[in-house]
């Protein structure tokens, strides 16, 4: 990743480090839900987290991202947030390391309405290669095709 700012370094190594990272029960719970949604008051948010990993990821990367993070909302916070600053981008652009996935609905996530959302990477050949929370329960390594119908936008901060 020779040549990226530093924090977009950062926020792709913490997105690794966090792989195989998994649910107790496979109800937003365990390890996902006490690291990465508990909120300052100390309350730990047994929610959809995807979103929540992917600030979590940006905070160790030294970036604060905006908004009110603890509602149910979070991915269209995130997207809206990308899209206040002005930095969200259509997939037709080519998405960098350190970008933030948007989806067009939830994928392998939470079944229910909502999105879902993940960390770039890197771009290889049209494929996007992703680390992403909350897919079947736990962070992995997804890979999708640049034109896919699912793959939404991408932003960062």
């Amino acid at each position: 990743m020779a040549g990226l700012p530093a924090w977009r370094v950062a926020v792709v190594e913490a997105a690794e480090s966090q792989i195989g990272v998994h649910e107790l029960t496979d109800h937003n719970d365990g390890e996902p839900a006490t690291r990465y949604t508990t909120m300052s008051n100390g309350t730990v948010r047994n929610v959809p987290w995807c979103a929540y990993f992917v600030r979590w990821c940006y905070a160790r990367g030294g970036i604060v991202i905006p908004g009110n993070e603890w509602q149910l909302g979070a991915v269209a916070e995130l997207r809206r947030q990308c899209s206040l600053v002005g930095r969200l981008r259509g997939k037709g652009e080519l998405p960098r390391p350190g970008d933030i996935v948007f989806y067009a609905g939830r994928g392998e996530s939470d079944a229910g309405p909502g999105d879902h959302c993940g960390i770039v990477k890197c771009f290889d050949l049209g494929v996007v290669h992703t680390i992403e929370g909350n897919v079947k329960h736990a962070v992995m390594r997804q890979q999708h095709n640049n034109g896919s119908k699912r793959v939404d936008c991408y932003g960062f901060f």
